[in-house]
């Protein structure tokens, strides 16, 4: 079995990681064929790993509960299709972790069934997801840097498409101006040490049946121009966008408000919890607040 210091180049020819086993290798390079992670095994590469294809399929395929990490760069080489330079997740428990920047020359994609998961880790910078080529089932981001959006993600099975959950366990995503759609059943998570920045008109993703915005978890809108924020329950908000944001309904930030640029305006109820966690009484307007812009505050007469 190859170690971790090894290049594997497979021609050719089938290669089945049994099952419960953990197979490792320095550079993969496939083509025209599969390697085939039977179910509770792993494959490690922790270099580049490049999939060509031309008449056949070639590719890395994920079976139930088997998990691939790959932490470098990732090539699809496929001459004619898109199915042809391929990882597929296959189901329930299948995880596939990225670290780096995945390039479609000119096909390829990557095929998350449900009850997979596809994890983008690393420390990313100015890495940008290939929404076009990829179906999501469940999309985590897990790193140390900023992952952008390249497209829209919608709400389906096909590429491009997601019908599972968000989760952004650490580091950011950023829209980059596109928009998600989520799925009715599934949920949207940021959670402590995550960052969702949103600088879409649309405001926070819909679709999603639940929303959890967990203890220290920052959601940023920062469009250049007028945003609508979402009545939500936030930990941390912050605004950065220059422009006018509105607040649709009665909002609570539990944390820190910070108002970089822009006019913050609201003629619903804005809560400020008095203390970073939120078992205080509600405070006075900037307790917590970091304001270079402006906040408005419009009263209605009941």
């Amino acid at each position: 079995m190859p170690s971790d210091t090894d290049d594997v180049i497979i021609n050719q020819k089938l290669c089945i990681i049994n099952s419960q086993v953990k197979a490792k290798c320095l550079n993969l390079t496939l083509t025209e064929d599969f390697i085939v992670i039977q179910q509770n095994a792993s494959l490690t590469v922790n270099g580049m790993t490049r999939i060509r294809a031309s008449l056949t399929k070639a590719g890395i395929e994920i079976g139930f509960n088997a998990k691939a990490s790959l932490k470098g760069a990732v090539n699809l080489e496929s001459q004619y299709y898109n199915d042809y330079g391929i990882i597929e997740l296959l189901g329930n428990g299948s995880k596939l972790e990225l670290y780096k920047t995945i390039s479609v020359i000119p096909f390829g994609s990557i095929i998350g069934k449900n009850g997979s998961e596809i994890i983008l880790k690393g420390n990313p910078s100015l890495k940008y997801i290939r929404t076009g080529n990829i179906q999501f089932h469940d999309l985590t981001i897990d790193c140390e840097g900023t992952y952008y959006l390249d497209g829209n993600i919608l709400s389906g099975n096909q590429l491009g498409e997601m019908n599972g959950s968000l989760l952004v366990k650490r580091g950011k995503l950023h829209l980059n101006g596109f928009n998600i759609d989520g799925t009715s059943g599934e949920a949207i998570t940021i959670e402590e040490g995550g960052t969702f920045s949103n600088n879409t008109p649309k405001g926070f993703p819909k679709g999603f049946s639940n929303i959890n915005l967990m203890p220290f978890s920052t959601v940023n809108y920062s469009r250049i121009g007028t945003q609508n924020i979402d009545s939500l329950n936030f930990w941390n908000l912050e605004i950065s966008g220059v422009g006018t944001k509105n607040i649709l309904g009665k909002t609570t930030v539990n944390g820190v408000l910070d108002v970089t640029f822009g006019e913050l305006q609201t003629n619903s109820k804005l809560t400020l919890l008095s203390n970073q966690n939120g078992t205080g009484s509600i405070g006075t307007l900037c307790y917590n607040c970091i304001v270079n812009g402006k906040i408005v505050l419009q009263f209605m007469r009941l």
